[in-house]
């Protein structure tokens, strides 16, 4: 069984990952953009 810490750590690190996955569909949603206008 897990520990609280390590339960809060695999929350913690699922949504940094969430996070980093829709920045990143921010910055190609982005650069496409710049594309089609620029």
């Amino acid at each position: 069984m897990k520990s609280g810490s390590e339960a809060i750590f695999g929350k913690r690190t699922l949504y940094n990952a969430r996070r980093h996955d829709f920045e990143l569909l921010v910055h190609i949603e982005t650069s496409r953009s710049n594309s089609v206008n620029g």
